[in-house]
């Protein structure tokens, strides 16, 4: 196989990973984006995570709505890589709720629309040291799409002393 036939072939497996398969003919075309106001911050300050959920599939969706620690997987890794650990309220919720829903209600995404909701990420993970928080966003496909995971874009926050 030549370098552009392996190259169009990486971009596809590449492709494929992101929108992932749900078993059926369509690709999957469920897409998590996520920003900040300000990707560079004071220690103490509070980070806010803008997340887009967007349905491009052909199809109505359902999206529960549990809780931010139901939903979401907070991928939050300090500049090593190595993972950031849980704030004090985080662990309380998880160990309160163990299973039980903070809320419970479904969104229904039509075709090409979005839901936008707000995180608190720094209330989550201990981003209480000055460094680079790498920060992306994981939660499971709607049951309409098949199963599997969608992950999010990865962004940069900054903590400084």
């Amino acid at each position: 196989m030549n370098a552009l036939a392996k190259l169009s072939t990486m971009g596809l497996l590449l492709l494929t990973g992101i929108t992932g398969r749900s078993g059926q003919s369509e690709p999957v075309r469920f897409y998590l984006t996520i920003k900040v106001e300000k990707d560079s911050v004071r220690v103490g300050s509070i980070v806010n995570l803008q997340v887009t959920i967007t349905n491009r599939s052909s199809r109505t969706v359902s999206v529960h709505e549990g809780g931010v620690l139901e939903d979401w997987v907070l991928d939050v890794r300090g500049s090593d890589g190595t993972i950031v650990p849980d704030t004090g309220l985080a662990r309380k919720i998880k160990a309160a709720t163990k299973g039980a829903h903070q809320r419970n209600f479904i969104a229904r995404l039509k075709p090409g629309e979005s839901r936008e909701d707000t995180i608190e990420v720094s209330a989550f993970r201990d981003m209480s040291q000055p460094g680079e928080y790498k920060i992306r966003v994981q939660r499971q496909l709607p049951p309409e799409l098949g199963t599997g995971i969608v992950t999010s874009n990865t962004i940069v926050v900054t903590v400084t002393p």
